[in-house]
């Protein structure tokens, strides 16, 4: 939660201090900043799933948690490292590519876990944080900067959300509903269901 409420505001500054500071912090600066939402989305990912959880939604929520650390990874090459494309910008794109690589692995376990917790308010919130990532390429692509912004702050909410789901409602309850009594339900290790009777 507090990780998706961080996001918003660095992200912003990410988003307009390319050419002018913003708050007079400039671009480096801001992109500094975005270790520290990272970091407490990683957090939050260990808290997605219960130990008791099928083994597709840990090894789903394991992904999701890779992604963060490779982007996170490139953000400390790109600019605590390079110092940014104004720095070593040998070491700037290196940094860039593993931000991007870890993005790609992020996605797609968002929409792995969301899949697997389609049932539950957290996959249906994945899912909807990865598809907003997603579209991020194509609104930078057209360099719309009220949709980048726009992009973003959704993605921050949508992390906002999945950390009021974990509050209000329990990590037990983010199984599959079949599974909230581990006395006569057990996962079989893909992702399904078997409740003993």
């Amino acid at each position: 939660m507090v990780g998706g409420l961080v996001w918003i505001p660095v992200r912003l500054g990410v988003s307009v201090a390319y050419s002018t500071p913003f708050l007079e912090l400039d671009y480096v600066t801001w992109n500094k900043l975005m270790a520290l939402p990272l970091v407490l989305m990683m957090a939050a990912t260990l808290g997605l799933v219960p130990r008791r959880s099928t083994r597709g939604a840990r090894l789903s929520a394991a992904v999701v948690l890779l992604g963060l650390v490779g982007m996170l990874a490139g953000v400390v090459i790109e600019f605590f490292v390079a110092g940014g494309l104004s720095g070593d910008r040998d070491g700037a794109m290196l940094g860039w590519g593993t931000y991007l690589i870890g993005l790609a692995v992020h996605v797609v376990g968002l929409l792995a876990l969301g899949i697997v917790l389609r049932r539950a308010v957290v996959g249906w919130l994945s899912l909807l944080v990865a598809v907003l990532h997603l579209l991020w390429l194509p609104a930078g692509m057209v360099q719309d900067a009220a949709l980048l912004v726009a992009d973003q702050v959704a993605i921050g909410l949508a992390w906002v959300g999945i950390g009021l789901a974990l509050w209000f409602q329990g990590r037990a309850r983010f199984d599959d509903p079949a599974e909230t009594n581990p006395e006569t339900s057990v996962g079989d290790g893909d992702g399904a269901v078997r409740v003993h009777g």
